[in-house]
């Protein structure tokens, strides 16, 4: 017998399966229900719950022998939110694809013959209920959840650092601003809040010199619309791993493994991985019953498309993102440099102000490039949203004093609590002139004209000649 008359059955089989869109088979046997350890949570994108991805270490971190801690610096992104007014809306849909699932399982009978749901996960699911009081009204709204982890960031900071962070509020020790929405604003009071006891943001006084031209300058940089706009374009490294076998593979498992005869659309696939975020992270307790939809490869597939967006849109991918928290670099480095008041700053911004940062700083940078063709080479990659902007996510610069050493003044950078480790920096801890050398392209900058390139430099040179066009038309009427 030769080896077509053995395998030709079988792949006639396979062949007119695939005509209808499936075979039997989707994927590894998984149970998310039943599954303790659920790693995949860890790789949730900037949509993973912070006390998920933040160190799990109580504080060694902060004592440096023969130091003492002097300033404190944080940019903080807001904690757990609730999605927006128009993402609630799309996300009705999922009632509609909770009863097809159903259907498909008990109707259909058209459940994979392996890789199915187990009854735990397929029960979740079942039983899921939209939640009516998810309303337009609450917008992007902070959660009790996202309140606690900036509550208790304050005070795993002032634990840690109680000289730098004291517990009773003075004017000139202490600096706060956030943008000005209000999931940033509520942040800023439960951290507040962490530090000084309940309703303690009644009697702070926020910072007046600063605004959301500060703490989002993406929104003022007419060049950084064009490279998210990019980002949905067919040519955009994101767009073509959607388009690859890996991301198209991993849609027809997940539609499969729930059941389906046909591929989900990428939209459908993403309001489920948007639900199985939020939900999870909502609450930590609980298990979300969309996060089953997946085995915990098709998380790595699912991760590692927003990483690309975020890689182009914040991170390395683009010469701008560098370029553009100039001023918030320069902010940071006048706070260390002095010795005067404030010795405690805290701003509460947003996931892209992190991670922009975090490009200045030249931190988490992979020695290649994040593409469409190389998924499986960057398993190790250390730019992971996960990692970098979850909820709550924080970046905090402390200065310490260090009296026995030749160079006092020292700098240790932290992301989620963990040490950032850099390069040209020994064991996390930096000398102050390696910082100055370092960001010196930021303090001698002049940010107004250089944080979006051309386009801040045109913007200026239009506002200076619309201001002698107004005072020329004054002066005539005068």
């Amino acid at each position: 017998m030769n080896l077509w008359t053995y395998f030709a059955p079988l792949v006639l089989f396979l062949a007119i399966d695939n005509t209808q869109g499936f075979v039997t088979q989707c994927c590894e046997e998984y149970c998310y229900g039943t599954d303790s350890d659920r790693v995949q949570t860890r790789h949730y994108a900037t949509k993973s719950a912070y006390q998920i991805i933040k160190s799990g270490d109580l504080g060694r971190y902060y004592n440096v022998p023969n130091c003492e801690p002097k300033k404190f610096w944080m940019l903080s992104r807001h904690g757990t939110r609730l999605p927006s007014a128009k993402d609630m809306n799309k996300m009705k849909a999922l009632i509609d694809i909770r009863d097809q699932i159903i259907d498909n399982y008990e109707k259909r009978r058209s459940k994979p013959d392996q890789g199915a749901l187990c009854d735990a996960d397929y029960n979740g699911i079942k039983n899921w209920r939209w939640n009516v009081n998810l309303t337009g009204e609450y917008d992007n709204f902070l959660t009790a959840q996202g309140w606690n982890d900036l509550k208790f960031l304050a005070k795993h900071y002032q634990r840690s650092l109680p000289n730098v962070l004291p517990n009773i509020y003075t004017p000139d020790k202490y600096k706060f601003s956030h943008t000005n929405v209000q999931r940033t604003e509520a942040s800023y009071k439960a951290f507040v809040e962490g530090l000084f006891g309940e309703n303690a943001y009644q009697h702070v006084t926020l910072s007046q010199d600063n605004d959301d031209s500060f703490l989002k300058p993406y929104d003022h940089c007419p060049d950084y619309d064009k490279n998210s706009d990019a980002i949905s374009e067919p040519t955009s490294e994101q767009s073509k791993f959607m388009a690859s076998n890996t991301f198209q593979n991993m849609l027809s498992q997940v539609s499969q493994r729930l059941g389906f005869k046909f591929q989900l659309t990428a939209d459908q696939m993403e309001l489920i991985w948007d639900i199985c975020r939020y939900e999870q992270a909502w609450a930590l307790d609980k298990v979300s019953a969309w996060c089953a939809a997946f085995t915990k490869s098709h998380v790595d597939v699912l991760e590692y498309k927003e990483d690309l967006k975020y890689y182009y849109k914040n991170g390395y991918g683009s010469a701008l993102n560098s370029k553009l928290p100039c001023a918030l670099v320069q902010d940071m480095m006048r706070n260390l440099e002095s010795d005067s008041q404030p010795q405690a700053v805290a701003y509460f911004a947003h996931d892209s102000a992190v991670q922009l940062f975090m490009t200045a700083l030249g931190a988490n940078k992979d020695r290649d490039s994040l593409r469409a063709d190389n998924f499986l080479q960057n398993d190790r990659r250390i730019w992971r949203s996960s990692d970098i902007a979850p909820f709550g996510a924080n970046l905090v610069a402390i200065k310490y004093d260090c009296p026995e050493s030749t160079e006092r003044k020292k700098i240790m950078f932290f992301l989620n609590e963990k040490p950032v480790i850099l390069d040209w920096c020994r064991v996390g801890l930096c000398d102050w002139k390696d910082v100055q050398q370092m960001y010196q392209e930021y303090t001698s900058a002049d940010c107004s004209r250089t944080f979006c390139g051309k386009a801040s430099a045109n913007a200026v040179k239009s506002f200076g000649i619309l201001t002698l066009l107004l005072t020329a038309i004054l002066r005539f009427f005068h």
